[in-house]
């Protein structure tokens, strides 16, 4: 690959933006000439963990966040701290021979810290440049685009399924993206279409909004995820991992719409 790619997976709750992400990983790390890919599951649930297989304890960035915080108030040495993201930042680096992991996790320290928060987030974007492609997993809230913890974001995929409240949030992500101006293109995938939906095509054609990819239902993957297996589980042929490697291609190549 020429040029690095981060993608950001968006949407409301339960639209299926991990089932998403982790099958994003599955596929790039099947490509020819694979990718190296970092996965960054920013959502505090940290359900992609369990999606990808990784059972083992994961630290979270939540945690290098409070030690940085408990040395800052201790120590209050803008040096050592800078210092020390790095190595924490390393430490709950999670590799494996398909991806590397972070976990954003949660926080137990209250109360703002801005500048500790921009070191961390400039931190990431370093570590960022040492793969091909990042994933971000993001919270079905949309306080990290308020935050502009996205602000470097290349890509955003806003993950919609059949109600309009899914509509809604993508909506309300576009109008975000605009007045932050932030430069990342932004388009639409729709999960779980068992029917296309007309009046859903209809009011994504007015809100020119360009579509990414349609995912249809999977029975397996329903199946696989009631008994704890991962995405890497999942059969070659399975209809998500199929219409993914699609979304891969115009993520990874062009990015235009896909015709329905």
């Amino acid at each position: 690959m020429k040029s690095k790619t981060v993608i950001a997976v968006c949407g409301k709750g339960g639209a299926g933006k991990t089932v998403l992400s982790g099958a994003l990983v599955r596929v790039l790390g099947e490509r020819s000439g694979s990718s190296s890919v970092l996965v960054v599951d920013a959502d505090p649930a940290m359900g992609l963990s369990y999606l990808l297989g990784l059972h083992a304890d994961v630290k979270a960035l939540g945690n290098v966040r409070d030690e940085l915080i408990d040395n800052a108030r201790t120590q209050r040495n803008p040096d050592e701290i800078a210092g020390m993201i790095d190595y924490l930042l390393l430490e709950a680096l999670y590799e494996t021979e398909r991806f590397s992991f972070l976990a954003m996790g949660t926080s137990r320290s209250k109360g703002c810290f801005c500048p500790l928060n921009s070191l961390l987030k400039e931190s990431i974007r370093k570590l960022a440049q040492n793969y091909d492609v990042m994933i971000v997993d993001a919270e079905a809230g949309l306080e990290q685009i308020k935050r502009e913890v996205m602000s470097f974001v290349d890509k955003i995929v806003v993950l919609i399924d059949n109600s309009r409240r899914s509509e809604h949030t993508m909506e309300i992500i576009m109008k975000m993206v605009a007045d932050l101006n932030m430069k990342a293109q932004v388009g639409v995938v729709m999960n779980r279409w068992r029917e296309f939906n007309e009046d859903v095509n209809n009011r994504l054609s007015t809100s020119e909004v360009p579509v990414w990819g349609v995912i249809p239902e999977d029975d397996q993957l329903l199946k696989n995820d009631a008994e704890g297996k991962s995405i890497f589980d999942l059969p070659a042929n399975s209809p998500v991992l199929e219409s993914v490697s699609k979304v891969t291609e115009f993520l990874m190549s062009h990015t235009e719409e896909v015709k329905i």
